[in-house]
């Protein structure tokens, strides 16, 4: 993996659903990229993964079959993950945890794969970071 190799598969991803979004719209590509004709369909298994970050346009369908949502955004979760699992706890009704089990919590080591990579392969370019 280099950067020229990432740069050149999210060039692919962003490009194609780009086209898509400017032909049937942001949201209809998200929600049905492959479903739009061949050339999507083509290249879907490359825009899976640029779509399965866009959870804001997946909302308005979850709500309408979970009765309560709760969102929590990954950085903030990695900056205070116990803070956020309490805060989860709470939604479900669940009791506090007693202080041996958060102590049991605090002890697993917590993953952040996205600084792995950012580790290994540098952080990615500004230009290919622009919202969509």
């Amino acid at each position: 993996a280099s950067l020229a190799g990432f740069s050149y598969y999210f060039g692919n991803q962003s490009k194609a659903f780009l086209d898509c979004a400017e032909r049937y719209g942001t949201r209809s590509c998200a929600l049905r990229f492959e479903a739009h004709g061949p050339e999507q369909a083509g290249v879907y298994y490359h825009c899976d993964q640029l779509i399965k970050g866009m959870y804001a346009l997946f909302l308005r369908e979850w709500a309408m079959y979970f009765d309560k949502l709760i969102v929590i955004r990954t950085d903030d979760y990695f900056r205070m993950p116990f803070r956020h699992v309490r805060r989860v706890w709470r939604w479900l009704g669940l009791p506090h945890a007693r202080p041996l089990e958060m102590q049991q919590a605090e002890n697993v080591p917590v993953h952040d794969e996205l600084k792995d990579v950012n580790r290994k392969h540098g952080e990615p370019p500004e230009d290919l970071l622009r919202p969509i």
